[in-house]
């Protein structure tokens, strides 16, 4: 039952995210009636732009559970976002109910905030799909009981590639730590239309620069950290050409006594006359040549214009000023090869056009920022580096690792986020891969660095049987394994792959890999009862100290009725005897010392052979 509340509350509070700044969140009373998030899925963030979004959710006030196959309706009572965890760097959280974010669903309670939001916002850097880990406890009333039910929720934000926008192009850098791509995409686009040009460059650190006359150049690699400038020019030809004025340089025509009477045809490539002033000559203008003649500016169409320049004669009729005769004519062919002005030339007729070539240059320039990416960090293990090695501990226990770098880390196991592993230090207990990303304070370049392989020594879990004659056996012992014999009380009391049992009670053995030091889950505890022996006889009390002992392990044993033989013996935990002490029996305390300074650190099993039977304690050389 708490499971599936835990699962209700988990699908529940994916609504708890939000994105905003520096004003609280507002909770969106327009949202559904029905429990949920708005909007869902989260927005996507652009790296290297400020991120300020909010999403309102509403939390359900009840569930159904079923407990022997029975519905039963639970009221919940509240709801607590306890954090976020794998947020991008930069970015921050905070709910409309800071700073415990507990949300009251009760209905006999006078407040009640079934509808909330939460904000994210700040600024991420590193573009990436991002898992993000809410974590909550969902209160519920459980037949009278109040039960906190911690839950989990997974969602993801993703971070687009840092963009600058602005009227001339649009620039995507993969990231704002070098290595970075950047993307050009012009913004003043040609359209497949001739008379568009380009111009853009880059330079940056270590002398480097690239330039391109392409409309949309290809990727660029920026390896170097530093401060880059990117300049852009767009030149616009598309407008045409447009008539200034006309001059005319010099005419081949003159009355016999007086100086020419002038008038000009200026006609169009389609024939239209844009001038004429035939009907008012200009009298004796041929001294004043070079002259404007007046015509007036206007966009040149594609063609060949026609300027005539005659004499006015009234007795023998109009001379053409490029002969004296009937040639009265230069031509003007459009577009021409450039702007500025342009000199035709017909016999003693000569005329100079000035034409502008009209094109519009477009400008923009952006600097932009790349920094260094933190050194990548080794594993450490103790003093070592255990980088891309491979460790082994007992199975059920853990081992320590740690990062090797003074910048903030971000742990991965097996190649994902591990959520919220962020300590230089951690514990592990699992098998698996463990990596590690350094992560820079001030920029939030991340480097993922070395990772290493932990896996663990399992030693197999003996089975035992007893043999109905005062022995327990372990069933095919491995040769490389020592066997530890246990009471119920956890005394060890005996090794070896059989075990003559002392008196009534339980036993249980567990397998010790000597070069590992690893130990296998004990085994099933047996059973067996004395009956042919007065146990009672033989019980006694056995003790060892210090344990762990540094130089001297002091024993003391008491002995209830005169033994036949009475030994008392330090073994290795291959069994192998180091110390022997033979007693000469009798009844009453026994004690003793063995020397162990000699000895490496280490387990060791202290032994008493008493009229047959053995007693054993595990002891310690420190």
């Amino acid at each position: 039952m708490i499971h599936s509340l835990r699962l209700l509350a988990g699908a529940l509070l994916l609504c708890c995210f939000t994105l905003s700044a520096n004003a609280q969140c507002v909770p969106d009373s327009t949202i559904p009636s029905l429990p949920g998030i708005y909007p869902n899925p989260l927005p996507p963030a652009t790296g290297c732009q400020w991120y300020d979004e909010s999403i309102t959710f509403r939390l359900p006030e009840d569930t159904t559970v079923s407990v022997s196959g029975v519905p039963f309706t639970v009221p919940f009572v509240s709801f607590t976002v306890d954090s976020i965890l794998g947020l991008p760097d930069g970015i921050s959280w905070e709910c409309n109910l800071a700073p415990d974010c507990r949300y009251v669903i009760d209905p006999d309670s006078a407040v009640q905030n079934p509808i909330g939001c939460i904000r994210l916002y700040g600024t991420p850097t590193v573009p990436a799909i991002y898992a993000v880990q809410v974590k909550l406890t969902a209160r519920a009333l459980v037949f009278g009981n109040l039960i906190d039910n911690p839950g989990e929720l997974y969602s993801s934000l993703t971070v687009d590639p840092c963009s600058y926008t602005g009227a001339c192009y649009t620039l995507s850098l993969s990231s704002s730590c070098a290595p970075v791509t950047i993307s050009m995409d012009n913004e003043i686009p040609s359209n497949g239309e001739a008379g568009f040009s380009y111009d853009w460059e880059i330079t940056g650190p270590n002398g480097y620069q690239f330039s391109s006359n392409l409309e949309d150049p290809f990727d660029q690699l920026l390896t170097d950290p530093g401060t880059y400038v990117l300049n852009y020019d767009a030149e616009i030809d598309t407008i045409g050409y447009f008539l200034d004025s006309v001059r005319l340089e010099s005419i081949g025509c003159t009355d016999i006594a007086d100086p020419a009477d002038l008038y000009w045809i200026f006609t169009a490539p389609d024939g239209t006359e844009i001038v004429n002033t035939s009907a008012n000559p200009l009298s004796n203008s041929g001294n004043t040549v070079p002259f404007d003649l007046g015509i007036p500016g206007f966009m040149l169409d594609t063609g060949s214009y026609e300027l005539e320049v005659w004499d006015n004669d009234l007795l023998f009729g109009d001379d053409g000023c490029a002969d004296n005769g009937s040639d009265a004519s230069v031509f003007f062919v459009t577009p021409p090869t450039g702007g500025g002005s342009f000199t035709v030339t017909n016999g003693g007729l000569s005329a100079t056009f000035f034409v502008t070539h009209l094109t519009q240059t477009i400008s923009c320039s952006d600097t932009f920022e790349i920094f260094d990416v933190p050194l990548a960090a080794d594993v450490m293990f103790g003093d070592s580096v255990v980088s891309d090695s491979l460790l082994f501990f007992c199975e059920g226990d853990s081992i320590a690792i740690a990062a090797g770098t003074s910048d903030s880390v971000q742990w991965y196991r097996n190649g994902l986020i591990w959520p919220g592993m962020h300590d230089s230090m951690i514990y592990v207990s699992e098998p698996g891969v463990y990596g590690v990303e350094s992560i820079n304070r001030q920029t939030f370049c991340r480097t993922l660095g070395a990772s290493v392989s932990v896996d663990t020594w399992t030693v197999p879990t003996p089975s035992i049987a007893y043999d109905g004659n005062m022995t327990l056996l372990v069933a095919s012992p491995e040769q490389s394994l020592v066997y530890v014999w246990y009471n119920e009380a956890r005394d060890s009391v005996g090794i070896g792959a059989e075990f003559s049992i002392p008196y009534s009670g339980g036993f249980y053995a567990i397998a010790v890999d000597t070069t590992t030091g690893c130990s296998s889950l004990p085994s099933a505890t047996l059973q067996t009862i004395l009956t042919s022996l007065d146990e009672a006889a033989f019980k006694m009390a056995f003790e060892a100290y210090p344990n762990p002992a540094t130089d001297v392990l002091r024993w003391k044993l008491n002995v209830g009725s005169e033994p036949q033989s009475l030994q008392i013996s330090l073994s290795d935990m291959m069994g192998r005897r180091l110390k022997v002490v033979p007693i000469s029996p009798k009844v009453g305390d026994v004690s003793g010392e063995f020397a162990v300074q000699d000895l490496a650190a280490g387990m060791y099993i202290l032994q008493v052979e008493i009229s047959g039977m053995v007693f054993s304690k595990t002891v310690w050389k420190q």
